[in-house]
């Protein structure tokens, strides 16, 4: 199985950068990858559209038969 790891690096998951987590997951999902992995340490806030893009990325991926993980999550 393909897998990928993303490492967020802000502190917060919010409106200002969750497209550039959906650019991200989006390449991946293009290039076959089946399992991503998220990784959340450095994240210590999620905004409803940080919630909401997490959720959508589950629902594609289950879509399309790849699995996502999320990680360090405080």
């Amino acid at each position: 199985m393909t897998s990928q790891k993303i490492k967020i690096k802000e502190t917060d998951l919010d409106i200002s950068n969750v497209s550039k987590l959906y650019k991200q997951v989006t390449n991946l999902f293009e290039n076959k990858i089946k399992k991503i992995t998220i990784d959340l340490e450095r994240v210590n806030y999620i905004d409803s559209e940080g919630l909401y893009l997490l959720y959508d990325i589950h629902l594609k991926a289950n879509k399309i038969g790849s699995k996502v993980q999320l990680i360090n999550i405080i």
